[in-house]
């Protein structure tokens, strides 16, 4: 397995533990890296998402439909510290989301930042790397979408059908499909 689910009890034993591993760390650089999976269905944070893909992708923020991300967080003992704490500000982190039939997606959050603590997540996993994130949200996440909004045509359509093996334009269609399969058995 990827990752490890976690409670926050024990995302507060982790902290403990990140605190002596990191007291180790002479140069500066981390002495191991966790990613911290977090689940959520927050408004704001699906707002923060939403606002992302419209910013990254032109499609406007009302047409995006999320009801749920995984936020990938760079995991230490003052990131843990400021989840359980007072809240941790997110500004770029990468999300996974439900991308309706294409599947998990990927967005970076373009946000002037959402403040988060363990509170506003549904389920926490702890990670050496973030390639199990897809998983995870597939797994936990609900996989269920805000309704897509519907569609409709005002005009009638200005295009006839083309039979692909022909070039030629289709015949309309007149009656019952029954009739006409009884017309052509």
């Amino acid at each position: 397995m990827r990752y490890t689910t976690l409670s926050t009890e024990e995302l507060e034993h982790l902290r403990d533990g990140l605190n002596v591993i990191e007291s180790l760390n002479e140069y500066g650089e981390p002495v191991i890296e966790l990613w911290l999976y977090a689940l959520t269905d927050n408004q704001n944070a699906v707002d923060a998402v939403k606002e992302s893909i419209s910013y990254w992708s032109d499609i406007p923020e009302e047409d995006v439909n999320v009801a749920e991300a995984v936020i990938l967080i760079p995991c230490s003992s003052d990131t843990i510290g400021y989840l359980t704490g007072s809240g941790l500000m997110l500004r770029k982190e990468e999300v996974i989301y439900a991308g309706g039939a294409e599947g998990p997606r990927t967005v970076t959050l373009h946000s002037h930042g959402i403040k988060v603590t363990v509170r506003h997540f549904k389920q926490l996993a702890i990670a050496r790397d973030d390639f199990g994130a897809e998983e995870f949200l597939k797994q936990y996440g609900t996989q269920t979408q805000a309704a897509a909004p519907q569609v409709q045509r005002t005009e009638p359509s200005t295009t006839q059908g083309v039979n692909r093996a022909t070039g030629e334009p289709m015949k309309e269609s007149s009656g019952d499909i029954n009739q006409v399969l009884d017309q052509w058995l």
